[in-house]
C-alpha cells in the first residue's frame, strides 16, 4: 500500500507542477504522504477511503468524536 501511496502521491505532485508550469524533479517525503491520505480521506470517493482505511493494521477508537489509532 505504501508503494502505491507513493505512485499516488507522484502523480499528484506532477499535476501540481503542470499547473504552475514548473519543470523540476519531484521528490516525496513521509510528510507529502502524509498530507496526500489526509487529502483522500477529507476529499476521496468512498472507494479511495475505504481502500486506504483497510490498509491500517491498527484498530480504530472512537472518543470524543475524535477517531484515534490503538
Amino acid at each position: 500500500m505504501l508503494k502505491k501511496l507513493k505512485s499516488e502521491a507522484i502523480r499528484f505532485k506532477r499535476f501540481q507542477l503542470a499547473l504552475l508550469g514548473e519543470v523540476t524533479e519531484i521528490k516525496v517525503s513521509d510528510e507529502d504522504i502524509k498530507n496526500y491520505v489526509k487529502f483522500i480521506l477529507k476529499d476521496g470517493d468512498i472507494i479511495e477511503k475505504r481502500n486506504i482505511l483497510e490498509s491500517f493494521e491498527s484498530e480504530f477508537v472512537l472518543k470524543k468524536k475524535r477517531v484515534s489509532l490503538i
